[in-house]
């Protein structure tokens, strides 16, 4: 496998890549290619198609470059050029952001955010949040100093001396229903009603003499 440089007049892409570049991805990667130079160089076959690389020729083209750095790789069979292209996209792809150490290199960075791939305003409106929501958390349930002088200069409560009376309660008397003492044992007997006691629940009802005549 030798790294040469190829003329990009004479570089083919392939017409069914397993990577789409959208325009925002190409304009960062120009972005990228202007501020730090070609950093990873593009795989190319016998007849100079590309394998791995197809984002970085489309952005050197447009950056109007004659020439990028390339590996060649010989002898490699159609499966095997196939295999390359899916398997180079699918172990970026298995990779995961460490997003602690993002936001530390962005703290750290809090006065250059120009970095190809990511939104300067945007990483500036992040990073002052963060610093709101910091200071947020780290004020909870702290009182300003004008609550402090409010709370100090607040007038004593006055305490009466002498309680105030209770308020009278009229409760009404229960209403009670003259009953004769005469007893006859699961019966009590009233003027106009008879309380009888329920041979099965042992409950006592108070029933009209009227409507008991018939059974008496």
């Amino acid at each position: 496998m030798d790294i040469i440089k190829i003329k990009l007049i004479d570089i083919t892409l392939v017409e069914d890549n397993v990577r789409l570049h959208p325009k925002r991805q190409i304009e960062e990667y120009k972005r990228s290619l202007t501020m730090f130079g070609q950093t990873k160089n593009a795989v190319v076959d016998e007849n100079n198609t590309v394998l791995i690389g197809n984002g970085l020729i489309i952005a050197a083209r447009e950056l109007g470059w004659e020439d990028v750095y390339a590996k060649q790789i010989l002898d490699l069979s159609e499966n095997d050029k196939l295999k390359l292209m899916v398997s180079d996209n699918k172990i970026f792809g298995l990779g995961v952001d460490n997003l602690d150490t993002i936001d530390s290199i962005f703290e750290r960075l809090r006065d250059d955010l120009d970095i190809p791939g990511y939104d300067e305003e945007t990483l500036k409106t992040m990073i002052a949040d963060t610093e709101t929501v910091t200071a947020e958390i780290f004020n909870y349930g702290q009182l300003t100093p004008e609550a402090v002088s409010s709370i100090q200069n607040r007038p004593e409560p006055r305490i009466p001396t002498t309680p105030a009376p209770p308020p009278s309660l009229d409760v009404p008397a229960k209403a009670e229903m003259p009953i004769h003492e005469e007893n006859s044992g699961s019966k009590i007997e009233a003027e106009d009603s008879v309380l009888i006691s329920c041979p099965k629940c042992g409950e006592s009802h108070w029933l009209p003499k009227d409507v008991l005549r018939p059974l008496m």
